[in-house]
């Protein structure tokens, strides 16, 4: 993993703060790691946190932390979060892994090597609203990467825990996509 600076950071938020965050989760991780015992399960979520840190690099994105069995990661734009998702879900490091993500793009308050704010509660919540095996993005995602060559499945509404209001959130298509 590797540790970032406060000045890649800003460099990756731009200076209006406007950042797109995407969190990843393994469903069922619990499960998985006492079927495999702790030794390989660590071994496993490892060797997922280097391919989800490649990918992620590979977009122009960086991760800002992992998260037990989960990562969070900045990237300049929708579309490069976009494509890193559509890669971490077809690169199938393992096949029992089954990864939700999600992604929002908001403005974001860099603090320490973090983010915070309500940008990064509501990516969360998205990723939380995710199946394994999906990409869900927010409407403001999927707003700024519309114009582009991706495919939405039906959008659905969900209410995203403490945060007020109803959601619009859009299955990403990664199956079929470029």
């Amino acid at each position: 993993m590797t540790v970032i600076s406060v000045e890649e950071i800003t460099e990756i938020a731009g200076s209006s703060g406007t950042v797109t965050l995407m969190f990843t989760d393994i469903e069922d991780s619990t499960r998985l790691g006492q079927q495999r015992g702790d030794s390989v399960w660590t071994r496993d979520i490892q060797s997922h946190f280097d391919a989800v840190s490649n990918i992620v690099e590979d977009n122009e994105g960086k991760v800002i932390k992992t998260l037990g069995d989960g990562t969070m990661a900045a990237f300049p734009t929708a579309r490069n979060a976009a494509d890193a998702a559509i890669g971490i879900e077809r690169s199938g490091t393992d096949g029992e892994l089954r990864v939700r993500i999600g992604i929002h793009t908001g403005e974001a308050i860099s603090v320490g090597g973090d983010y915070a704010g309500l940008a990064v509660a509501k990516a969360a919540r998205v990723t939380s609203a995710a199946a394994g095996g999906e990409i869900l993005v927010s409407s403001a995602t999927r707003e700024l990467i519309s114009r582009f060559d991706y495919t939405f499945d039906t959008e659905r509404v969900a209410e995203l825990k403490g945060i007020d209001g109803t959601h619009r959130l859009y299955p990403l298509s990664w199956k079929e996509a470029h």
